[in-house]
């Protein structure tokens, strides 16, 4: 392409261009750039550009020339109306001479839009889901509070009989307020394990992995036992620390559980087993949960992480694309599902160190 080619294609880009050199002047502007900043470029030649006039870092342009591919976006006014404006800065070397470089400007205002709309959406969704999971909790709560209320009632029973009968004696009454007290405290510690569940967290916070899984594990404890299945923790080390949301990695957590739990169901497992297994590698933290409710078919292995998919009856298909979300969006982490022999297995994957946390809100 020769340099007349070249102008026509920058002079037509309908993007705003310029060409600085090292110290910031202006080389060169198409005409879309007087167009989007309301500014005659002709102006600026020879001299420092105007985007040095834009509301950017102070040491944008240092930080710019040492990249190969420089970006960041700025809030403008246009008239009445703000945009986003988005700044790339990349180099361009010459055969000879000192680099020139090229910056260009872009209006990404509804791409911005765009992202805000999918995270609102993004946290409607969470708390959908962490309603239903709630309600799926409560019930497993009022499971493990059925037999010690009864068992208190029975204590107070007993010992009001004893009373109306006059034979009530120091050592029976001690008996049973000893009972009454330790199935209390039994009580106590059910609310313990599910306290903190639903709390908002505003700011990713220093947590250990293989606390939130074996919390996750013991808030199940009840109902995999009734359903005669066995979960083993393996872990390398007894504190795997990772910053995160601890409310929604529990959540993800128990999704996948949960889905173990009804794969067993659907499969008729005669020995159901689920393992858990943490390590870190690399400034990561990783958690395998593996089951032998049988492998996933190839076909369904693709989307079964697809919004409202699912293979289940009264079921909405939302728990692993709501798993996968915490892990991915929320966490910058990845989350993804294998296959072998029986055993279907879920990596999550986290970086202990987040850069750009959310949680959804």
């Amino acid at each position: 392409m020769d340099n007349s080619a070249l102008s026509l294609v920058l002079d037509q880009c309908p993007l705003p261009i310029e060409i600085l050199d090292e110290g910031g002047v202006l080389l060169y502007a198409n005409p879309f750039f007087s167009q989007y900043f309301s500014q005659n470029y002709q102006d600026y030649l020879g001299q420092k550009s105007p985007s040095f006039l834009l509301p950017t870092e102070a040491d944008w342009w240092d930080q710019a020339k040492k990249s190969p591919l420089w970006r960041t976006s700025v809030s403008l006014s246009r008239g009445e109306d703000l945009f986003i404006d988005t700044i790339t800065v990349f180099p361009l070397v010459p055969q000879s001479g000192n680099p020139l470089y090229i910056v260009v400007h872009a209006d990404t205002t509804q791409d911005v839009m765009r992202e805000e709309a999918k995270r609102r959406e993004q946290g409607i969704l969470l708390i959908r889901s962490r309603q239903a999971q709630m309600g799926d909790l409560l019930s497993l709560i009022a499971h493990e509070w059925r037999q010690p209320l009864t068992l208190i009632n029975s204590l107070v029973g007993n010992v009001q009989l004893k009373m109306e009968l006059g034979t009530l004696d120091h050592d029976y009454l001690h008996e049973k307020l000893n009972k009454v007290t330790a199935t209390v405290q039994s009580l106590s510690q059910t609310i313990d394990t599910f306290r903190g569940f639903y709390t908002s967290l505003g700011m990713a916070k220093r947590h250990n992995l293989c606390e939130l899984a074996s919390r996750a594990v013991n808030l199940l404890h009840s109902n995999f036992q009734k359903k005669g299945i066995h979960v083993d923790l393996e872990f390398s080390s007894e504190d795997i620390p990772l910053n995160g949301f601890a409310g929604e990695i529990l959540q993800a957590i128990l999704e996948i559980l949960q889905n173990a739990g009804d794969a067993f169901a659907e499969q008729d497992v005669g020995r159901p087993r689920i393992i858990l297994k943490a390590h870190t590698q690399e400034g990561k933290a990783f958690l395998l949960i593996e089951n032998n409710g049988g492998a996933i078919h190839p076909s369904l292995t693709s989307k079964i992480f697809d919004p409202y998919f699912t293979s289940k009856q009264e079921n909405a298909g939302m728990g692993l694309y709501m798993a996968k979300m915490i892990v991915e969006d929320f966490h910058e982490g990845h989350l993804t599902v294998s296959c072998h022999d029986n055993w279907t297995k879920f990596l999550l994957e986290f970086p202990q160190e987040l850069e750009n946390a959310h949680n959804g809100t």
